[in-house]
């Protein structure tokens, strides 16, 4: 039976991502760039409802990763494109990260998810660059006393005493390292467009800018 879902966003990378990469990629060092920024633009797909974060890329589009809110940890924003649009990296409660690149309405699916995960993970949640610890609550002395021989008398009564930031998370999402291979693949791509358009150059005497006009 399906599980129905109430779907936030659904779609591609910002465009800008890749008009942006398109001009830097004018230049030789920037070609990577825009060769990264294609790549996304073809085959990454982001999907955001009320129940999970799903991320589609890989080779040809077929990696998909889903992350259920509560597995996730912190939630991290960068601008880019002067704020029109933004990258986004979940890091799980196993350490993991899942990043979303050049997300449209970055501002609003960060709000969007924030709402969904738990306390602490929204505490320690925000922009690039700043690190929110939660408010720890101290105790007086005597509370301090109190808790020691509260833990003491379940020690000699072999209970096992487990702090909130030592349980056990089962993750259940899959493919959670999609992000690593796709920035690989990326670079790989890039490395490939790079020498076939020296090699270009070379048979056919045409500089790089003569070959994109003559392709136009």
């Amino acid at each position: 039976m399906a599980i129905n879902e109430e779907v936030f966003y659904e779609g591609g990378p910002h465009g800008g991502d890749l008009v942006f990469n398109s001009i830097v990629g004018a230049t030789l060092i920037g070609l990577p760039l825009f060769v990264g920024a294609l790549v996304r633009k073809i085959w990454v797909r982001y999907r955001i409802t009320d129940r999970r974060v799903t991320v589609i890329g890989g080779w040809g589009g077929r990696e998909r990763s889903d992350i259920i809110y509560s597995e996730i940890a912190r939630v991290v924003t960068v601008p880019r494109g002067l704020g029109a649009w933004g990258d986004m990296v979940l890091t799980l409660k196993d350490g993991s990260r899942l990043e979303l690149r050049s997300l449209p309405r970055f501002r609003e699916v960060y709000t969007y998810i924030l709402e969904r995960i738990d306390d602490r993970a929204q505490q320690a949640s925000g922009a690039a660059g700043q690190t929110k610890r939660a408010p720890q609550v101290q105790q007086t002395g005597a509370a301090q006393s109190q808790s020691k021989v509260r833990d003491q008398q379940q020690i000699e009564r072999g209970e096992v005493v487990v702090e909130p930031e030592e349980q056990v998370v089962e993750a259940t999402g899959a493919g959670l390292e999609f992000f690593d291979f796709a920035e690989t693949l990326n670079g790989r791509l890039a490395m490939i467009g790079f020498i076939t358009l020296v090699i270009l150059e070379g048979v056919t005497g045409k500089t790089r800018l003569e070959l994109i006009q003559s392709l136009g």
